[in-house]
Parts: C-alpha cells; sequence; structure tokens
C-alpha cells in the first residue's frame, strides 16, 4: 500500500484527481493512527515461514521514503517525526557501518547482510536526516558514505556483488572476502552462481545510489572509479543481454525455489521492474542513454496489466511507482 500511495501521490501531482486525493489522505491517516504498525514499533511487510517480517532494513527503508512523501505534500511534521522514530529504533554500527534490523518476532536485533537493503536504508535515512537538519544523524549518514567503497565488491565489468562485506574485525572481513571468492570460482566454471541475482539487481543498487547523489553528489564515492563501472555496466549491452536470461537453473538459489516459466531473469524485468528503474536513473544522472529498449521490453514482459512473465503481479504493480520516482517534486 505505501508503493501505491507514492505512485499515486506523483499523479496527484501531475494531474488532480479527487479520487487521487481521498486515497492518498486515506494512507495518511491509517499512519496517524498507528494502523500499520505494530505493538513493538515495526512496520511488518510479509508474513513467510523462515523469512523476517520486515524484510531486514528495506522494509523501514520503504516505509521512510512514503513518510517522507506524505511530509512534502502535506507539510504535516508529524510523518517526519515517525520517521526519526523508525530511524532511532534500527541501530547503527559504527564498527561496521551498517545498520541492525528490528523485527516482530526476533528478540535480538542483528545486522542485515544484503547489501541492496543496506544502501536502500541509507538512501532514506539520509532524506530524513537532511530534511530535519538533524546533526547527530547527517554524522551518522556521513559515517556510511565515507566507508561505502568498502562494504560491497564489484566484478570487473561493474556488476555489483549482492552480499554485504563486514569491515568490523578481521574474521567478519576474512569470511565476507571468501564467499565472494567462491561465488566468482562458480561463475569462471559457468556454475549456477550469483551472478544470475546480482544482475536482476543491478538496477534496484542503482536507483537508491541516484537517490543519494540527488540528495547530495559532493561524497566522494560519486567520484571514484567504482562509481563510474557501476554506471557504465548499468547501460551496457552485457546486463542488457543477461537480463533476458530466462535459464533460471543458472541461479544458485534455484533449488529454493519454486520452477517457473518466465521467459526472463525472474529478478529482473519481472520482479525488479528494472526497465522502469533504469528510466529513473537514467533521468536522475542526466545521461543520453536511451531507455526506450528497456522500457519496450519492460512493457513487452508484464504485458499491458503488468502481469505476464511475473511471479508476483501485486508487487510488480506496486513497483511501477519507480518509474515515477523521477517527476516526483522536491
Amino acid at each position: 500500500i505505501l508503493h501505491y500511495y507514492n505512485t499515486v501521490n506523483t499523479l496527484n501531482e501531475l494531474s488532480f484527481n479527487e479520487v487521487y486525493e481521498a486515497f492518498l489522505t486515506k494512507v495518511e491517516k491509517l499512519i496517524k493512527d498507528k494502523k500499520l504498525v505494530s505493538n513493538n514499533g515495526v512496520y511488518p511487510f510479509r508474513e513467510k515461514k523462515g523469512k523476517d517480517s520486515v524484510n531486514g532494513v528495506l522494509g523501514p527503508a520503504w516505509v521512510l521514503e512514503t513518510l517522507v512523501s506524505m511530509y512534502k505534500r502535506t507539510g504535516d511534521n508529524s510523518f517526519l517525526e515517525e520517521a526519526k522514530r523508525i530511524i532511532m529504533s534500527n541501530k547503527y554500527d559504527y564498527k561496521n557501518h551498517v545498520w541492525y534490523t528490528k523485527d516482530t518476532n526476533i528478540i535480538n536485533d542483528r545486522i542485515d547482510m544484503t547489501f541492496n537493503h543496506q544502501l536502500w536504508y541509507a538512501a532514506q535515512f539520509g532524506k530524513v536526516a537532511f530534511l530535519l537538519n538533524d546533526k547527530q544523524l547527517i554524522n551518522i549518514f556521513s559515517d556510511f558514505m565515507s566507508n561505502l567503497n568498502k562494504l560491497f565488491k564489484i566484478n570487473r565489468h561493474g556488476r555489483i556483488h549482492h552480499d554485504l562485506i563486514l569491515v568490523g574485525n578481521v574474521k567478519s572481513l576474512m569470511k565476507s572476502n571468501i564467499k565472494v571468492l567462491v561465488y566468482n570460482l562458480l561463475e569462471i566454471f559457468s556454475k549456477p552462481s550469483m551472478k544470475y541475482k546480482e544482475n536482476g539487481y543491478h538496477s534496484f543498487n542503482m536507483v537508491a545510489m541516484v537517490d543519494i547523489y540527488n540528495l547530495n553528489r559532493n561524497y566522494k564515492f560519486f567520484t571514484s572509479t567504482k562509481f563510474k563501472k557501476i554506471v557504465d555496466y548499468t547501460f551496457s549491452d552485457i546486463l542488457f543481454q543477461e537480463l533476458d536470461n530466462s535459464n533460471h537453473k543458472d541461479d544458485i538459489n534455484s533449488k529454493y525455489l519454486k520452477e517457473t516459466n518466465i521467459e526472463c531473469n525472474r529478478y529482473g524485468y519481472s520482479y525488479n521492474v528494472c526497465g522502469f528503474e533504469i528510466a529513473y536513473i537514467c533521468r536522475i544522472l542526466k545521461t543520453k542513454f536511451d531507455t526506450k529498449k528497456y522500457l519496450d521490453k519492460q512493457l513487452s514482459f508484464l504485458g499491458k496489466d503488468l502481469s505476464k512473465n511475473t511471479e508476483d503481479s501485486i508487487v510488480v504493480g506496486a513497483r511501477l511507482y519507480e518509474y515515477f520516482k523521477g517527476f516526483e517534486k522536491g
């Protein structure tokens, strides 16, 4: 419902509509009346056996993103106050330069080890910190950005690796690097590896990076060779071709997932809506890259009702907001 809020909000800004306005007001009331939050103060996103209810720090990131939209639309400070409450409940680890996740059904907080989750949370954290002009929060965000370069790896082309690198102690760092090495060897020998999933999530990572770039492009990371390679890979023929890959057995996680007849990378057009994401990335970076081929592919794979070639049409429909992000005001 929060993703739908962001999409409808942008549509309403482009062309005011009473139906849109009523929907937005209703969702805002749900937030203010605490109807979407659990007893321990978190916003549950899923009920799936063996999974946490908040999807690491990604769930809180999406809540923060919507609260910022609500504040910008209404000017109501209570939405920023709720955003700060969420931020203060997710502990920041200065040793590893990342955040812990707080869940409804896990007693002890833990570090979310998925890099794209940490990156998305950081992007939304930064928006709140600067809107509040809160020195403590801005310092935390700056610490993350100062260490971002060492929190993840890329391959030689610029594809972002999926796992977070823990840098807080030698043992954790060695364990993270060994894991990356194993995945690289599997890829070299054409075995099921993380390559398939990483291609599907590459533009998702980039959306968070350009969110931060749009917020403050003066961070050193954005002048790094690493960032340039990541951007180049985003617009490369290699990624465009890899997103067509329908051999789902290439995915190291395929044995844990249901078999599917999806005709493309199951994490790409059919889940992370990378065609919409790349259109947004281009608008923010102001590149001359022609996004038409990505948008055509996106719509071709999903169909006009966004229900073809996907395992979850509701999620895909909700994530249409990623395309509209570039049209937001403010």
